[in-house]
C-alpha cells in the first residue's frame, strides 16, 4: 500500500471502476461512467487535498484496488475501500489495508478515531470491517453515503 498517482491509473483500474459488481456501493463511480481522464483527476484531487489520502493497494506491481482517508480533521478522519480486481475478493485483502491505513490514521497522525459508512445491505463490507477492528457505533448517526448507511468506527482500543 503506497499513496496512488496519476501515472498509476490504467485502464484496468476505470474498467474496475465501471465494473457493476465492483462499483454497487461506491457513490461516485456509481453515479456517472468513470474515464481515464476522470480517475485521473480524482487521483489528482486526493494528492492536492490537505484532508485527504488516496492509498493504492499493489500485489507484485499491480494495482488490486484503494483506501482512502478523507474529510481528516484533528481528531477523526473518514476511511473508504473499493477492490476492483475482482479476483482479489475474499481474500482478506480489504479489512488488511483498512486496518493499516487505520492504524497509520490513529498512530501516525493522532486521531482519536476513524470513521467509515456502511450500507447496511453490504455484508462483506461489514465483516471486512469489523476484522480490522472497527465496532458498528451505536450513536444514532447514519452514514451521509445513504439513508441506508451505518456508522463504524475504529478508535485503535480493542
Amino acid at each position: 500500500m503506497r499513496p496512488l498517482l496519476a501515472e498509476d491509473v490504467t485502464q484496468a483500474y476505470v474498467d474496475g471502476l465501471n465494473d457493476r459488481a465492483v462499483n454497487t456501493f461506491l457513490l461516485g463511480p456509481r453515479s456517472s461512467r468513470q474515464t481515464i481522464e476522470t480517475v485521473r483527476a480524482f487521483v489528482e484531487q486526493n494528492q492536492q487535498a490537505p484532508a485527504a489520502i488516496l492509498f493504492g493497494i499493489f500485489k507484485a506491481g499491480r494495482h488490486l484496488g484503494n483506501v482512502r482517508l478523507h474529510d481528516i480533521s484533528q481528531t477523526d478522519a473518514w476511511i473508504g475501500v473499493a477492490v476492483f480486481d475482482t479476483g482479489e475478493w475474499r481474500k482478506g485483502l480489504g479489512s488488511r489495508c483498512v486496518a493499516r491505513a487505520a492504524r497509520f490514521a490513529v498512530a501516525d497522525l493522532g486521531l482519536e478515531r476513524v470513521n467509515a459508512g456502511i450500507d447496511r445491505h453490504n455484508e462483506r463490507s461489514k465483516k471486512a470491517f469489523a476484522r480490522a477492528g472497527f465496532q458498528l457505533a451505536h450513536d444514532g448517526r447514519t452514514s451521509a453515503m445513504s439513508h441506508d448507511g451505518e456508522h463504524w468506527v475504529y478508535t485503535g482500543r480493542e
